[in-house]
């Protein structure tokens, strides 16, 4: 699968459209430069309602996205479908959107996405999760593969869609 990710990333982006991943337990983190402004990337981001067209792993997204407000997500698992809520833990437009949720100490995971301008047509995507707290690396360590290869999956079909409404 790993093969079929680098292959992908490849065949479908221009010289310098992805910038790097880390990968561990206890946080995933990808980049991928899009050539196109910010606005249109934060316009997809937070269109929920669109997210089954065009996002491989998170296909419904239910609530307000509002920051502090509860959100339900409904993404696509190894043998079933996962379904969890998160609170919206940060939305400054244009630049930051982040959820994620915790039980005191023992889990504290949050899921972001930051839109880093390089000039008013090309902006650099990161995406990421981590995961903290006393059962932190427990679940990391049984999901972090497969968020690796699904976030990438996603700044690919982002930047794809993107980049064909820019053209």
């Amino acid at each position: 699968m790993r093969l079929l990710v680098i292959f992908t990333i490849l065949l479908f982006n221009n010289s310098l459209s992805f910038a790097q991943q880390l990968c561990t337990k206890s946080e995933v983190k990808t980049e991928i430069i899009i050539r196109a402004n910010s606005d249109s990337i934060w316009k997809v981001l937070i269109n929920t309602e669109d997210y089954s067209s065009w996002n491989p792993y998170i296909y419904k997204v239910s609530g307000m996205i509002s920051k502090g407000k509860m959100v339900s997500f409904r993404m696509k698992g190894d043998k079933k479908d996962r379904v969890f809520s998160a609170k919206i833990l940060e939305l400054d437009y244009g630049k930051r959107f982040a959820w994620g949720g915790g039980l005191l100490f023992f889990l504290k995971a949050k899921h972001y996405f930051i839109l880093v301008p390089m000039d008013d047509s090309t902006t650099t995507l990161i995406q990421g999760e981590y995961w903290k707290g006393l059962f932190g690396k427990s679940l990391g360590k049984k999901v972090y593969k497969d968020a690796c290869e699904n976030f990438v999956s996603m700044n690919i079909k982002l930047k794809q869609l993107v980049e064909k409404n820019v053209d």
